[in-house]
């Protein structure tokens, strides 16, 4: 596979958010993932010879972006580090697989969990700063904010610069590739509130950047294994687990030992906007987790470096084996730093291009959202009367096939509402919705079939 380095600049506050929940407290992320970037490039989808290979595979993997400093890697604080209670300062920090607690001056220390920030290989510690704004909607016809409609959101500032990687398997033809790299670089957007003050980031290709290894080789005893990206596991009957073992890490010979093993988990529930609707939720063992293994195997080996788990197009899955900060038995300090933001021209004289064609794409497709819902409700509002007798399971079905049969859902629909059960319900509305197939878009029928359910057709 060949592997591409990317670095990825803040060009204006970026908010990043752990949920598609919008209302009570949502949690902040402090990394992007990989399926934000796997979005920016989603954009271009019907142009790509092959999207399949490109998006639903694993022969491209969108890595997650970690902090970059000093034309370093960062890497989340892994779990692992413990320092005592009163050591703001983080002076005395051990590995907690090294704390010898029935030492009772170790006990008294009272060693307590590192959870936030960032190290390198230096072992420097950076936080990132957040920044809470209160914001309130616009009531453009009364020309003031919006009664009752308060939000907030906690924001990652500008200038703050990010790595990720490419990984694209030699297998992708070369115009799909061209694409796949010029899709990225430039000025982009992602996370939430693009459209208004957020969002706004510029990607450029580092160009011979290599990384740091801090991998060491495996010992015949115990082999620390820190996950650099997010995880998701699934057990020997295909059950989604946040509980790592030999099975649903694909391992062959090694064991876990648990007494040495720390592990951060998160469910969410991903939303897909092409869609409209959310997939499957996720359970996912959170970045800086540390799994400890003993009895390794070669084969092992390969398979961890290969990735592990699955949505590893989204970047899940990387771990590294023995990182020297796992390796540390003595006590050492962690250098507090403070990140250095590049400094962000603000463009007062020059229009910004890209915003303003971001904004009329998005106006002219709200304008033909519009244009559309205004048709459909006509149309059900005329002609309701004749599918009173169709239940919601069968709009439920149409939907199904505007969305994954885009090249023949006409045949597919008309056939469906021929035969079977469904023949019954469809009686005196078969007609009318061959009718509707023959001369309406796709578009058309997918919103139809979306509002029929909600409809109530008895009043």
């Amino acid at each position: 596979m060949k592997k591409i380095y990317y670095k990825l600049t803040f060009l204006s506050d970026i908010v990043l958010q752990g949920s598609s929940n919008t209302l009570g407290k949502v949690e902040t992320l402090d990394y992007i993932t990989g399926s934000s970037i796997l979005g920016i490039v989603a954009k271009n989808y019907d142009k790509f010879e092959n999207p399949i290979d490109i998006f639903h595979s694993k022969k491209v993997r969108f890595g997650e972006a970690t902090l970059l400093s000093e034309n370093k890697e960062c890497y989340k604080a892994p779990l692992c580090f413990f320092a005592p209670k009163e050591d703001f300062d983080k002076q005395e920090v051990k590995n907690n697989h090294f704390i010898d607690y029935k030492n009772q001056e170790e006990l008294d220390k009272q060693y307590k969990q590192i959870r936030t920030g960032y190290i390198n290989s230096n072992l420097d510690y950076l936080n990132l700063d957040f920044t809470y704004t209160q914001k309130a909607a616009y009531d453009k016809k009364n020309r003031k904010s919006e009664d009752g409609k308060m939000y907030g959101y906690n924001s990652i500032q500008k200038g703050t610069s990010w790595i990720f990687s490419l990984k694209i398997d030699d297998t992708i033809n070369q115009n799909d590739k061209k694409l796949l790299e010029d899709s990225l670089v430039g000025v982009r957007y992602l996370g939430k509130s693009k459209s208004s003050s957020y969002g706004k980031v510029k990607i450029e290709e580092l160009k011979d950047y290599k990384l740091e290894n801090i991998e060491n080789p495996i010992t015949t005893g115990v082999n620390y294994i820190y996950v650099k990206s997010s995880l998701a596991l699934f057990d020997e009957n295909g059950m989604s687990t946040f509980i790592p073992t030999k099975e649903s890490l694909a391992l062959e010979n090694a064991k876990i030992v648990w007494e040495e093993t720390q592990i951060k988990t998160k469910t969410f529930t991903p939303y897909n906007s092409i869609r409209e609707c959310f997939d499957f939720s996720r359970n996912i063992i959170q970045r800086g987790s540390v799994i400890a293994l003993k009895n390794i195997s070669p084969k092992d080996i390969e398979t961890l470096k290969k990735g592990i788990g699955a949505y590893l197009n989204e970047g899940y899955g990387e771990v590294l084996i023995n990182p020297s900060f796992l390796l540390k038995e003595d006590k050492f300090c962690l250098n507090k730093k403070d990140i250095v933001y590049e400094k962000i021209e603000n463009e007062t004289s020059k229009i910004d291009d890209d915003l303003v064609a971001f904004l009329n794409n998005k106006s002219e497709i709200s304008k033909k959202t519009l244009t559309l819902v205004e048709e459909v409700e006509k149309y059900i509002e005329e002609n309701k009367n004749s599918f009173k007798g169709v239940s919601k399971s069968q709009w439920g079905q149409i939907r199904a096939y505007t969305q994954f049969h885009k090249e023949s859902y006409r045949e597919k629909i008309k056939d469906f509402i021929s035969h079977g059960i469904s023949e019954k319900q469809w009686k005196d509305a078969k007609e009318k919705l061959e009718k509707l197939l023959d001369e309406k878009s796709l578009e058309f029928i997918k919103l139809f079939s979306m509002t029929m359910p909600k409809k109530d057709l008895e009043k």
